[in-house]
């Protein structure tokens, strides 16, 4: 597949569709952002999100205006994604985010900071 633009230098990366015949089909979306021009850290960052969550739109704002890529699970349409979450996190809100193997609920810029460093 080839990258699609997306904002801030950010692009799709791939696309799956699960589902059999005669049930519904949902499509996984994964989404990897950073700014075009600057170093990403070294680190995996995954965000687990819902589409009218305000602070997750806030995390991912921050995490594209640092430069670090990561990959967003909408969890609102990816029941998997949701499961996955809810065990790394222990938590049902939003949003989530995982960098590397450390888990951080909801939007704290120092938290990421100190996780990203």
């Amino acid at each position: 597949m080839s990258e699609l633009p997306y904002g801030a230098g950010g692009y799709l990366s791939s696309m799956r569709e699960s589902g059999s015949r005669g049930t519904d089909t949902t499509t996984r979306l994964e989404l990897h952002f950073c700014k075009r021009g600057e170093k990403m850290a070294d680190k995996k960052v995954v965000i687990y999100t819902t589409p009218t969550c305000p602070w997750c739109h806030r995390a991912k704002d921050y995490l594209s205006r640092k430069g670090i890529a990561y990959t967003e699970h909408n969890v609102a349409v990816d029941r998997e994604a949701a499961k996955e979450m809810i065990d790394k996190s222990k938590q049902m809100g939003v949003p989530v985010i995982i960098v590397d193997d450390e888990v951080a609920v909801g939007f704290n810029e120092a938290k990421l900071d100190s996780l990203l460093a």
